[in-house]
């Protein structure tokens, strides 16, 4: 009786262990899904804070005349400045997330 018991002990001990380990797995994969939630929330903030300073570019827009505007008391050509627009844009747009 006292071998049984023995085996019975262990095959539970064995069990425990194995119980740990897989909870030390899963802990790991929490873990890493946990910083890349952080990547992913620190990437879209830096997406959020540069098209805050886009939309605050383009509402300093004063007036368009002739191919050009006027953007805080100075003169820019229109196409030259809508080309970096656009070129910021698709920079944020070809960003991983």
């Amino acid at each position: 009786m006292d071998n049984e018991l023995r085996d019975i002990l262990m095959g539970i001990s064995g069990d425990i262990k194995g119980m740990r380990m897989g909870l030390a797995g899963l802990v790991s994969k929490a873990d890493q899904l946990e910083n890349k939630v952080n990547h992913f929330d620190l990437r879209f903030d830096k997406v959020e804070l540069e098209l805050k300073e886009i939309r605050k570019e383009l509402a300093q827009v004063e007036k368009v005349k002739n191919g050009q505007i006027l953007m805080n008391q100075k003169i820019f050509d229109i196409e030259t400045w809508k080309l970096e627009i656009e070129k910021r844009l698709n920079k944020l747009e070809t960003k991983k997330l």
